[in-house]
This record gives C-alpha cells, structure tokens and sequence, in this order.
C-alpha cells in the first residue's frame, strides 16, 4: 500500500478506528464508481451512516480501477472522509469509447487531482486488503458486509484466491432480473453488472456465503430515483456550501459533472437534472437495503427481508452465457433474497423512501 507523509498520524487514527468501532459492523464497498453516478450517491449515503458502520475499504472495480481509485481519493478528500482506505480492484479490458480514461463522465470531477495528496491509504492490491480484512476480523457468527455496487470480477479474483471467505461474508448487491426488466415490465434483461462479467456473476450466486445473498435487481431500481420534492432536503443541504455540508455539496457538484459530461442522456423513468431529482438510483438502493440489513443483523441475520417500502422474495438464480438472471427450483443453489416489488401504487413508496435518504444528507 502507498502510504504518504501523514502515514504515522493515520496509523494511531487506525487504532483508534479499531478500538472505538469495535461493536459496529464491518463494511467493504465495491463499486465501479465513475460512469453512472447512482455509485457515488451510493458511496455519499453510506459516508452519512459512519455513526452505524466501520467503514474499512471502498474497493475499485472494472475497466481503469487505477484511475477510478484517483476519483474516489478526491470523493472523499472533498467529502472530509479521506480517513478511509481504497483498495484498487481488478483492471478490466472492457473498453468503452465514451468513457474519459476508461472511468467514465464523473472522471473530469478529479482530473486536476494529484492522488498523493490523498491523506489516507490506497492499497495498490486492493482484492488481498479486503481478503486481509475478511480473515481477520470476520466470523460466521459476525461477518464482514460487502456491498457490491459493480460487476463482480473482485469478488470473483477474492473467491479465487481463498473460497473460505464466503463463509464469513455476507452480501448485499445490486444484480440481475428477476421479473421484470429495465423497462418495468417482462420480458427480463440481462443487467449490467451481471452481463459485464458473466463468469464472475455465477461465481458469486454459486458461492456458500455466511447467509443467503441480499440482491436489488432492475425490478424495484429501475423505478428508484430520489426526485422532486423528496430531492428538496439533499438539495436545500447541498447548496449550502462545502463547508457546510462538505458531503452533500462534493455529491451534487460530482453529479452536475457527471450530468453536463454525458449522464443527461441517461434513461430514467422520471427526466433528471442536478436541480429537480437524482437519475436512476440502482446503488443508492441497494446501499440503503444494506443499511437497514445491518440495524436488523442482531436479531434476524438470515430471515427474508422485512423492510419498510417493498416486498423480498426468496428464489434461487442461475446466471446463464448471457448474463441473464432465471429461476430455478434445483435445491443446489443457494437461496437469494431478491427485491422484487415496491409497495402500494405508482411512485409513492419510491419517493417516500428517497425522502428518508435526502433526510440522511441534511448536517
């Protein structure tokens, strides 16, 4: 790991981080931060909830993880997070024109970034950090949480390298179509982060993790936006000032630069702009589903989902050559806990649930 001249401060920061956060879960995000701006809404509400979770390492994910791992710096640099460490994850050869260095429209947002002055850790092997963190302080009875915002070549490389992580891993993601495609309506879609990296996506539903995996699909993300007056909250905090809100402000000045730089193409149910409503938020819902997972661990770690907002079915899936996400009764895959429906009609339980997260931003 690359270390830089606040490297002693940092380590005594790092022991208190131990000792104060030992009765809060463990948390490991990995993202491809960078083309779609639903990962840094997802990463800025997670940075809200620190008062619940011991963030230990945000993880790079896809194409150039190296530069995405410069983006993030600056993230939480502005952000006034810069205590948590980056790993970066495993560099990808899936090459998209459109995307500035291989990052994606967010990219232009640390472009004049000089990643040393990040004050804190950048694990150069990002995949053997969150390996180190999983075996050292992860346990059946209290697992490490992963969130996986992203195609899932680390975890793939992490099951590769050493499969007993599973077992003292619980996982929370946002993959697949279970219904429903991207459009809200059958037939389903082959979803992004599965079709990226088909090989990497069977490998995670085949996997014994500590409790079945938690997944957000299209068929309740595709709707997710936090818009119109359930915008107001994190609107009204981020144009406060960076000083005052130095989470809310970094988010909507991130998002503006990835919105101008292409993101207003973007498809969403509901037209988006940084002054009216986020785009489409398939991450930030998944972090959110992860946030509540971890209030309710302690008395129910592997019951369906009983969350407020919408409805979990248990299924079991397997991943076919396309990247497609079908049902099985074959008792040899593992269960997986699946958001498949919002509660009640139309776009109210949307909207009530992207007010509760504007409220997170609010100092």
């Amino acid at each position: 790991a690359w270390v830089n001249q606040a490297a002693i401060t940092l380590a005594f920061v790092a022991y208190c981080v131990d000792i104060c956060s030992a009765d809060r879960p463990i948390v490991i995000l990995d993202t491809d931060l960078g083309g779609d701006c639903d990962d840094v809404w997802a990463l800025s509400y997670l940075l809200t909830q620190r008062h619940a979770i011991d963030f230990r390492l945000v993880l790079t994910s896809t194409r150039n993880t190296t530069a995405k791992a410069t983006l993030i710096a600056r993230i939480l640099h502005d952000a006034n997070n810069s205590d948590i460490p980056i790993g970066i994850g495993v560099l990808t050869n899936d090459f998209n024109p459109k995307f500035p260095e291989q990052v994606g429209f967010e990219w232009w947002y640390a472009a004049d970034y000089n990643v040393r002055d990040y004050e804190g850790i950048i694990h150069q092997d990002g995949v053997q950090a969150a390996l180190d963190i999983i075996n050292d302080y992860g346990t059946a009875d209290q697992p490490i949480w992963l969130i996986s915002i992203a195609p899932q070549g680390n975890i793939y490389q992490m099951l590769l390298n050493d499969p007993s992580i599973a077992a003292k891993t619980r996982v929370v993601n946002m993959a697949g179509s279970i219904h429903v495609g991207y459009s809200g309506h059958p037939p389903i879609s082959a979803e992004t982060n599965c079709r990226v990296n088909v090989s990497a996506c069977i490998s995670l539903y085949q996997a014994q993790w500590a409790a079945p995996i938690v997944t957000v699909p299209v068929d309740t993300s595709t709707f997710f936006q936090v818009y119109n007056h359930s915008y107001t909250p994190f609107f009204t905090a981020a144009t406060k000032g960076i000083q005052a809100n130095p989470i809310a402000y970094t988010l909507w000045q991130n998002y503006q630069t990835w919105y101008y730089n292409g993101g207003v193409a973007y498809r969403s149910m509901r037209p988006h702009s940084p002054f009216n409503g986020s785009s489409t938020m398939y991450d930030l819902e998944t972090a959110w589903v992860a946030m509540q997972l971890l209030e309710q661990a302690s008395t129910s770690s592997v019951s369906l989902p009983k969350l407020p907002y919408m409805e979990f079915e248990a299924v079991r899936v397997v991943v076919n050559s396309t990247g497609y996400t079908l049902l099985t009764n074959s008792t040899t895959v593992p269960v997986t806990y699946a958001a498949v429906h919002w509660q009640g009609t139309g776009f109210q339980s949307v909207d009530a649930l992207g007010l509760d997260i504007a409220k997170a931003f609010v100092a």
